[in-house]
């Protein structure tokens, strides 16, 4: 099918591989998903962000830093006055009112972990907002106000039907708003989405932060954007958007290269290859609600067996890191480097590992038929499970993965069946069928880890929340809560070390490894910003310029 789209011929546009199914829709109450956050991200902005390079927290839409009354348990923030959305209208204190409310009253998941400790958000004036907290948590700061602002005026109506609903929150996330309704306060504004092909994103013309001077690492820069749209590009497969860049056609691809493609570009003149640290982990998890991942023994059986050293330097080839914890050593101020590795640092061979799972199994009551076959303690047999893994097309990496652990698992007489799927159906089938026995999966984590409560608490374990696996542990909730409530950040890293020892003694996650970033754009497109998890981010898309 060919498709025809209005480009005006003398407009810059930057060419943006997307791999993946792209967008669902353009509602900004749908929390985005790592592949399309940069897209999103683009479109609404927030009170502060963090500085490019260097990760300074920074006001940004806000009039400088927060007034914070902890004995109150109030913050007072100020709006910059002369922003406007994409339509003229003006940014206003009722913008933000607007969005803490629709986020509280209607727990809009994702979001709603930054404002469920927030009592209340009121308009002081027109450019000032008061915070009331129920609590003062660390994640008000470093969550809450660098979240999106929404239009009252554009999604003021759609609420209220929502409201006037049986379902509010289903009717709301379940919106499809048409194009005409991308209002934003961002650097772009989608303009035309042919799902499953691509996406044209024209450049906001009222752009408050256009000509501004940010800070980076060793240089000032000045805030675009310098080219006049991103037409965004759908890819299924990696290898079909890697033959696209050698032709000229992509500027940049937003997507892991797999260690076997890479010779394919380092021969080719007309690309960049940059490699960076991933803030991220690709991890095992499972249905702790089901025999046998319910057995704490078991899963430490299992974790025994995956050879993450063998995973790093066979697959990997060492473009990237075996992991013992669910923070990445890239965030060194947060990273414990003293976890329980289960034989991985002493270099535990498949011998010895095979001994060491079915010592534990043993221990807990497992034994094995002349066939080994695996059997629990009351007789019955252990029933074959499948895992959910990204095929081939989309992370030939974790499919490999996968595949290796099928067989290290075979070796104590487990049957696995091995189901190879898009990475969002791996995420609608986990996080919102909840049909699953166990996945490999990967995460872009934040600086800031309250991750360590948001992924393993036991409120989270709720249709759409962050805690599908079902792990609940009374004294990590205590102490995760615990961690997020603390400002004093020595006092929270030492929490935080807790917690990543906790996780990985109880294995309701397997961090298997971080990877080196290896990405690739053009050699026309000038100005991307490196920093952790590669250069697709939003800074990129401010400074960015095109030689032709």
């Amino acid at each position: 099918m060919l498709i025809l789209i209005s480009i005006p011929c003398e407009a810059i546009y930057l060419r943006w591989g997307l791999l993946g199914d792209g967008l669902e829709g353009f509602s900004p109450f749908i929390f985005p998903k790592s592949d399309v956050f940069s897209m999103t991200n683009s479109i609404w902005e927030s009170l502060y962000t963090y500085a490019p390079e260097t990760f300074e927290y920074i006001p940004w839409m806000a009039d400088g830093i927060y007034q914070m009354d902890l004995e109150n348990k109030t913050c007072v923030v100020s709006l910059k006055k002369g922003i406007k959305w994409s339509d003229g209208k003006p940014v206003t204190a009722n913008d933000i009112v607007f969005t803490a409310n629709v986020i509280i009253n209607l727990k809009i998941p994702g979001y709603y972990r930054y404002f469920e400790f927030v009592k209340s958000v009121k308009k002081i004036d027109t450019y000032t907002v008061l915070y009331t907290l129920k609590e003062i948590r660390s994640t008000f700061v470093f969550g809450t106000l660098m979240q999106m602002i929404i239009p009252e005026h554009i999604w003021k109506p759609v609420v209220q039907k929502a409201a006037e609903s049986k379902e509010p929150q289903k009717f709301l996330l379940a919106y499809k708003p048409s194009i005409d309704m991308m209002v934003g306060d961002g650097m772009f504004i989608p303009k035309e989405w042919v799902k499953g092909d691509h996406i044209l994103f024209v450049a906001n013309p009222n752009y408050f932060a256009r000509g501004w001077q940010v800070k980076g690492r060793n240089k000032k820069y000045i805030v675009g954007p310098y080219v006049d749209g991103i037409y965004y590009k759908v890819y299924k497969d990696i290898d079909t958007a890697i033959l696209d860049m050698q032709r000229g056609e992509l500027d940049y691809i937003q997507s892991y290269i797999p260690p076997d493609r890479l010779p394919l570009l380092f021969l080719d003149q007309n690309v960049v290859l940059t490699e960076l640290p991933e803030n991220g982990i690709c991890y095992l998890s499972w249905n702790l609600r089901k025999k046998p991942f319910s057995d704490e023994k078991f899963r430490k059986a299992l974790t025994y067996l995956i050879d993450k050293p063998y995973i790093q330097s066979k697959i990997l080839r060492n473009m990237g890191t075996w992991l013992s914890t669910v923070v990445p050593p890239c965030n060194t101020y947060w990273h414990d480097p003293l976890t329980m590795d289960y034989g991985n640092k002493i270099g535990m061979n498949e011998g010895k590992r095979l001994a060491k799972a079915r010592e534990i199994l043993v221990s807990a009551g497992y034994y094995w038929d002349e066939n080994e076959k695996l059997y629990y303690k009351d007789g019955t047999s252990v029933k074959p499970f499948s895992m959910l893994i990204p095929s081939v097309n989309f992370d030939p990496v974790r499919t490999t993965v996968g595949i290796l652990i099928q067989r290290w698992w075979k070796k104590i007489g487990l049957s696995i069946n091995l189901i190879p799927i898009s990475p969002s159906d791996i995420m609608d089938k986990v996080f919102v069928e909840r049909n699953f026995d166990c996945w490999i999966s990967i995460w872009r984590l934040t600086l800031f880890p309250d991750y360590l409560r948001t992924l393993f608490v036991s409120e989270e374990d709720t249709p759409g929340g962050s805690n599908p696996e079902g792990y609940h542990d009374e004294a990590f909730d205590k102490e995760a809560n615990l961690f997020v409530q603390t400002l004093d950040m020595s006092k929270a890293r030492k929490i935080c070390f807790d917690l990543q020892e906790k996780i990985q003694d109880t294995l309701p996650y397997v961090p298997l490894y971080v990877r080196t970033i290896v990405e690739v754009h053009s050699k026309r497109s000038m100005g991307w910003i490196e920093q952790l998890n590669g250069i697709g981010n939003k800074w990129s898309l401010a400074f960015l310029k095109l030689a032709y």
